[in-house]
């Protein structure tokens, strides 16, 4: 029998403190990083953003809430850094592995993740990163508003439905069934 994952995840603060996050349901972490049902949650009440790094195990997933409100559920062997407090003209977080988000909407400040050495624009939308290093390039799905792909001197803007498959000297864009990745 293969047992099912189950949500597990370490959170790395700037000092190097890591804390399991896989039985935490209630607790504080520190004056701005608790943990409310299960899930991080951010007070923004430190001046200076600090960058915190979520890992996610083999068989692991794990819900965040970012600092501005974003949604992202992380998959299995997968990582995002993020900064505590976004501050600035744009609200930065870098992935690996697979992230889904739902970005929450700020047309002043544009939501980017990167991963890979490609950036993903986003102004309020929804849509999945998969940056596995062994998989068959970089796939990014839009599923809900529009997204801007942008690496290597090159861009591409993707609508609902849509998915682009990034290779070394390739760029393939396709329409997709959007359930399964999801």
């Amino acid at each position: 029998d293969i047992s099912p994952g189950k949500a597990s995840a370490t959170l790395t603060l700037p000092n190097g403190n890591k804390i399991d996050l896989t039985n935490l349901r209630d607790t504080i972490i520190n004056r701005e990083v608790r943990i409310e049902n299960g899930v991080v949650v951010y007070s923004n009440t430190v001046s200076d953003p600090e960058m915190h790094e979520i890992s996610i195990p083999r068989k692991g997933f794990y819900e965040l809430v970012l600092p501005d409100g974003s949604k992202a559920w992380i998959n299995s062997s997968s990582s995002i850094r993020y900064p505590s407090r976004f501050s600035g003209n744009e609200r930065r977080v870098t992935v690996t592995g697979e992230t889904y988000f739902e970005v929450a909407k700020d047309v002043a400040h544009p939501f980017i993740v990167s991963a890979d050495g490609v950036d993903i624009t986003a102004l309020g939308t929804a849509f999945n990163v998969n940056a596995y290093p062994n998989e068959d390039g970089l796939r990014i799905t839009l599923t809900e508003g529009k997204i801007n792909v942008n690496a290597s001197e090159r861009n591409e803007q993707l609508l609902p439905g849509q998915q682009i498959i990034i290779r070394p000297g390739e760029w393939d864009i396709r329409t997709v069934d959007i359930s399964p990745i999801i």
